[in-house]
């Protein structure tokens, strides 16, 4: 009895570490992904090096923030921080284009790759926009919602026609809501 009662004891033991082998195994995983996802971000914008270690930090901690604010991978953070990067999103204000893309993406019909290249491309097309990415993703939102234009058919006329509306000198909403009435 003895030794059927050892022999359950260890067959237990040997699935109980398995399944923490597995487990670590899949933390290292995880953790690899999220370096990997950042090191991108780093990249891109310019926090690679020693010299801006603590700003690639705060960027980091910024990035994590907004992953447990809203309902967005890190994946899908790090992948707007680093279209930011190489949109020529000021460093101080990938934090702020981040999290406004995201909370955009996750509340629209539009990818969070293509809301990251619409904002980055209106806020250097037209005057009106300065890095007021909040504001700019509240305005699409808000003639989405009362239009009958989708925000992705909206976005993609403001993208098409914002350098010819910036010569013709509408402001940012005006833009917006023409681009919602051409959709």
């Amino acid at each position: 009895r003895m030794r059927y009662a050892l022999y359950d004891v260890s067959n237990s033991l040997a699935i109980a570490g398995g399944g923490l082998l597995a487990a670590s195994g899949a933390a290292l995983k995880f953790s690899a992904d999220f370096e990997r996802a950042f090191a991108d971000v780093a990249r891109t914008t310019g926090l690679s090096g020693e010299k801006a270690a603590g700003e690639a930090e705060k960027l980091k901690r910024s990035l994590i923030d907004i992953t447990q604010k809203l309902p967005v991978a890190f994946k899908d953070v790090a992948q707007i921080a680093t279209l930011a990067g190489q949109l020529n999103i000021a460093n101080e204000s990938i934090g702020q284009f981040t999290e406004s893309v995201a909370k955009f993406s996750a509340t629209t019909d539009v990818t969070v790759e293509a809301a990251a290249t619409a904002f980055g491309r209106l806020d250097q097309l037209v005057e009106g926009v300065n890095g007021q990415f909040e504001k700019l993703g509240s305005s699409i939102l808000a003639v989405g919602v009362n239009a009958v234009a989708t925000e992705s058919d909206i976005i993609a006329i403001a993208t098409q026609i914002a350098s010819v509306a910036n010569i013709a000198g509408f402001s940012a909403s005006e833009l917006i809501g023409f681009s919602s009435a051409l959709a």
